[in-house]
């Protein structure tokens, strides 16, 4: 079964070297690295990219209006199993953000880990935890 994702096209006037004609180069968004656009001229191996994350793209991609004359989103099918980003830190357009934190269970998980690493028993750990149940 085939779903629906975007690449991002972007073409740019360049000078053809053997009739000095102006021709037009089609190259497709990978990412970018701070202020270097990274493009392939090959579709497949553009960034796939969900519809709205698409349209957020080429907004951000404003400043490069001149360099490419022409910016615009592409819908193609694509299998099952290939990834489509859906957020800009994956293609470099945002920090990544910072992982989620821990739940309460997780924090004290380590917490009783950090207990055992300081020399207390397990006897003394669950004297605490008994106590801090118990007084709740």
């Amino acid at each position: 079964m085939q779903r629906w994702a975007c690449v991002i096209e972007m073409v740019k006037a360049v000078l053809r070297r053997e009739d000095q004609r102006m021709i037009d180069r089609y190259c497709y968004f990978q990412k970018r690295t701070g202020d270097v656009v990274h493009v392939s001229p090959r579709q497949v191996e553009g960034a796939v990219l969900s519809k709205e994350l698409a349209q957020q793209v080429v907004e951000r991609l404003a400043d490069q209006k001149a360099t490419y004359h022409t910016i615009k989103v592409l819908e193609q099918s694509i299998d099952d199993d290939c990834p489509v980003a859906t957020e800009l830190y994956q293609v470099g357009l945002a920090p990544v953000p910072p992982p989620p934190q821990p739940t309460a269970v997780v924090q004290l998980r380590r917490s009783i880990e950090d207990c055992f690493g300081e020399g207390l028993s397990p006897y003394q750990v669950l004297d605490e935890c008994v106590k801090a149940v118990l007084l709740q």
